[in-house]
């Protein structure tokens, strides 16, 4: 297998993510209780992990912000929330409250997020779209009460005074709307690719550091 076949997995070593965390995350997101996880990869992989180095890297990875909830059920949205919609920002970072005031990107994204926490966070997933394209962000929002959502929507407008186009759009559900949460990235590939790249790994962290 060349090494163009190989998905990028430079991020996974930028955030120090080893095959073995690969492992123990790919339980998790299954559901696999922490004490059982040992014993499943032992039964699937032959690959034999003790619970102490599985409790070790749960730990490890939550105080490094990678995982954020252990054992947290998985639940399809479109199962409880009838309206959910896309939403696009404009935004315009010299402020209509403070004409001579000029916010940033990351300003822009603070303030909707206050907003959002203030009406019950009906964004779910918020994304800054790089380049200068059309729109800013984008948003993902789920619901049981479009009415509050498009009274969280005026008040982003108003209060903010930096929202200069905000437009939703509807998804149908649940007949086109296909859920697929996170998965984990495979740990044999990722293997693999470290092995493939290990003559130039240290050089790679080196120019990682320099830019960083």
């Amino acid at each position: 297998m060349s090494n163009e076949e190989f998905p990028n997995y430079s991020e996974l070593l930028r955030n120090n993510i080893m095959p073995i965390d690969l492992l123990i995350l790919n339980e998790l997101v299954k559901g696999t209780p922490e004490s059982r996880i040992p014993e499943r990869i032992k039964e699937e992989l032959g690959i034999s992990i003790s619970k102490t180095t599985v409790g070790s890297k749960i730990r490890e990875m939550k105080n490094r912000g990678i995982i954020k909830k252990v054992e947290t059920a998985i639940v399809d949205p479109s199962k409880l929330y009838p309206y959910i919609y896309l939403a696009f920002i404009k935004t315009n970072l010299r402020s209509q409250l403070v004409p001579a005031a000029v916010i940033t990107w990351r300003d822009a994204f603070e303030k909707i997020k206050e907003i959002n926490k203030k009406f019950g966070y009906p964004i779910r997933m918020l994304f800054n779209v790089g380049g200068t394209g059309e729109y800013d962000f984008v948003a993902i929002i789920y619901t049981n009460d479009p009415r509050k959502y498009h009274e969280f929507k005026e008040e982003l407008v108003r209060s903010t005074g930096i929202i200069e186009k905000y437009d939703t759009k509807y998804v149908d559900v649940p007949e086109l709307f296909h859920f697929d949460p996170i998965s984990v990235p495979d740990f044999r590939k990722y293997s693999e690719w470290i092995k493939r790249t290990h003559k130039t790994f240290e050089k790679w962290l080196k120019k990682e550091a320099t830019e960083t």
